[in-house]
């Protein structure tokens, strides 16, 4: 356990050396950069209690940036492009210069973008750019934070989410336990225990409101059992035990709560077993299993598998000794059934809630993420899975669902909180997302119902954050393509806005939508919206605008412009075998010298929410609409189209569900009618030409 205390000065020298730039380009902390200068510049963290982060000048940022959270914002004012990831994580990036990324670029996790009129310029590459480049959207949003006094060594949720406990070292002010109250959107501190000691682990029972407690050696116990009583709000001791000169580092819970484990420093019965009255949380003192050779059990390192018959523990390194062990319990007493010499502190593990996988995060090695798979027939522990990490792993925790894993790190150049997606067919983790903390993760954990993960840093604070589906926010930006590129994500237009295709293909992915805020006017322009339909494109009230200026839309499905209005510059195309159905309720406009083109096997559906047949406008006539072997249709609305320029070629179908006169489609004698050569009409239903 020492040896965290021995990485403090040095982790706390390389979070401020990657805001300590060249002495060429520093001008004030956290400014990175230099309107007089050039410098080439590693990665910057900018955190949310600056008000003032900038990235100046003619500095080169070679690995991407990262703001910590959704409360930082930063301004870019720098005039070279970006390499690396850029990683947002909610927060707010204003632009006053363009932000130009070169062919290695990556938007990897989303967040808020001011534009001011300036463009985010992607690089170029072979493959398809992702954005975001991670493989999942999903973020985790700080929610709350409040402070400890001193560095957080443990937290928990109890069963339904609403406390969270912490326990800190004995060296602030404050009491070393401390339960919040959580209604979703901040943490109040209710009751608070002062230990006298540093508190290693705080874990609550998986059922009721008990909660244990393991604290430093010294005068008194070391192991306590607390309820908190939500009827009057008190926390009242129900009972405790005394390791003697050993500290509790890690107690857990068994998933019946009629037990309690607890795991100590080394010394003697490291791992002592429980039975719990689970009316009075008394203890009973079941089994002791001692370790040999001594070596202690890591803060972190117990957990039980699911249904409670094995527990996993984790161990300091010894040479001499194995530091994964699973053992097998029968109810009394624990008996060693598999272990693997890792020559490598487990600092902290956890067991799948539904399955066989371990994950283990160590102190060492290149390797610090691992995931072992256990045969309880077989008796034999399989590593399946390890991931590339150089800092030390504090915390790993599962969700309850066993597909997202929470690790939780020593401060560094990059993010200390990660999110793992586990493949449980491939066997494999993925990081889906990360987020900045600029201190020490010292113990992270899930809640019970997986949506909220809370963490204690190094700092002295608690922390809540929301699981939440991640979205990109742009204002007054245009968003340039140098290749083609998929959105893996929502996206919110507002102001006015553009993306620039540059001739390029930009898909979206089926559940997620670009979304035109109200009174947004976004432009797309030179751009194929390839696997089109669906809502992948939408407004979301009547007063936001999308004009289509020299563009081809692929429909995949069938796609309803249901709200707002769109016009057509230049030419606009839309191909496929699918339905393009207009059902808003505004005018849209086919402009002056524009061409909108429904190609082969297409269908243009004319079905507004208004009884209004005329939300067509053509604005003289050189504004065409040309149908080529498609299906121009109208439901019960009607359609008037005049004014403008109708071109039919190949097979046209018109087809109206015209059952009166009002409801007839209606082609006016100010329309430039065009048949070609060879050109085919099957008219169905009620057509007039008048």
């Amino acid at each position: 356990m020492n040896k965290k205390y021995l990485l403090l000065d040095r982790n706390l020298f390389i979070v401020l050396a990657a805001f300590i730039i060249s002495t060429t380009s520093c001008v004030q902390a956290l400014v990175v950069g230099s309107d007089s200068a050039f410098s080439r510049e590693g990665t910057a963290i900018f955190p949310q209690a600056d008000s003032n982060n900038t990235l100046k000048g003619f500095a080169r940022f070679e690995q991407g940036f990262s703001l910590e959270d959704n409360a930082t914002t930063c301004t870019y004012d720098n005039f070279l492009p970006v390499s690396g990831a850029v990683k947002l994580n909610r927060g707010h990036l204003y632009l006053l210069q363009d932000l130009v990324f070169t062919n290695s670029f990556g938007l990897s996790n989303p967040g808020f973008i001011h534009g001011n009129d300036h463009a985010v310029v992607l690089g170029k590459q072979q493959e398809e750019v992702l954005i975001p480049t991670l493989s999942s959207s999903f973020l985790l949003n700080v929610i709350d934070t409040k402070s400890m006094d001193s560095k957080v060594h443990s937290v928990d949720w109890n069963k339904d989410d609403q406390y969270v406990s912490a326990g800190a070292n004995a060296t602030g002010s404050g009491p070393e336990f401390k339960i919040y109250y959580f209604d979703g959107s901040m943490l109040t501190p209710t009751q608070s225990k002062e230990m006298g000691k540093t508190v290693w682990n705080t874990r609550w029972h998986p059922s009721k409101n008990f909660v244990a407690i393991g604290a430093q050696s010294g005068s008194g116990d070391e192991l306590f059992v607390y309820e908190l009583k939500i009827h009057n709000g008190t926390l009242v001791e129900k009972d405790s035990r005394s390791f003697g000169a050993q500290s509790v580092y890690d107690t857990e819970w068994h998933p019946s709560g009629a037990y309690l484990v607890a795991g100590s420093s080394a010394g003697t019965d490291e791992l002592r077993l429980y039975s719990v009255n689970q009316t009075t949380g008394a203890l009973t003192d079941l089994s002791t299993t001692d370790l040999s050779p001594s070596r202690s059990v890591n803060s972190g390192g117990l957990a039980w598998s699911p249904g409670g018959s094995h527990l996993a523990v984790g161990t300091t390194e010894d040479v001499s000794a194995d530091e994964l062990l699973v053992y097998t319990f029968n109810g009394t007493s624990l008996t060693l059934s598999a272990d693997v010499n890792i020559d490598e502190s487990v600092e902290s593990l956890d067991w799948s809630p539904t399955g066989s996988y371990i994950a283990v995060g160590l102190d060492g090695s290149s390797t610090r993420v691992r995931v072992y798979e256990y045969d309880p027939v077989g008796q034999t522990l399989t590593l399946v899975e390890s991931v590339s990490e150089s800092r030390l792993i504090e915390e790993v925790h599962w969700d309850p669902t066993g597909n997202y894993l929470l690790v939780g790190i020593d401060s560094g150049i990059s993010s200390e909180v990660s999110l793992y997606y586990f493949d449980k067919d491939a066997k494999t983790l993925s990081e889906i997302n990360e987020l900045a903390s600029l201190s020490d993760i010292e113990a992270i954990r899930w809640s019970r119902s997986g949506d909220y993960a809370a963490w204690g840093k190094d700092n002295d604070d608690v922390v809540v954050a929301g699981l939440g589906k991640g979205v990109y926010y742009f204002e007054d930006t245009v968003l340039m393509l140098n290749s083609d590129a998929r959105v893996r994500c929502d996206m919110y237009f507002s102001g006015t806005c553009c993306v620039m295709g540059n001739g390029k293909q930009l898909a979206v992915n089926n559940g997620a939508t670009m979304f035109v805020r109200p009174g947004a006017y976004v432009t797309f322009q030179d751009i194929i919206l390839d696997e089109f339909g669906r809502d992948k494109l939408a407004c979301m009230s009547d007063d936001g605008d999308i004009r289509f200026k020299n563009a081809r839309l692929v429909l995949s499905d069938n796609y309803s412009f249901s709200k707002g209005a769109f016009s057509i510059h230049d030419g606009v195309e839309i191909t496929g075998t699918q339905v393009f159905a207009y059902s808003a309720a505004r005018t849209s406009t086919v402009y002056s010298l524009a061409t909108l083109l429904f190609d082969r096997d297409t269908t243009f559906s004319y079905d507004p929410r208004r009884a209004r047949a005329d939300l067509i406008y053509f604005e003289d006539a050189s504004s065409m609409l040309v149908l080529n072997g498609c299906t121009l249709h109208s439901t019960h609305t009607g359609l008037c189209l005049q004014d403008g320029m109708v071109i039919f070629d190949d097979k046209v179908t018109v087809s109206s569900e015209s059952r009166t006169f009002s409801e007839d489609m209606v082609l006016k004698s100010s329309l430039d009618i065009r048949v070609l050569g060879g050109a085919l009409l099957d008219v169905f239903g009620r057509v007039r030409y008048e």
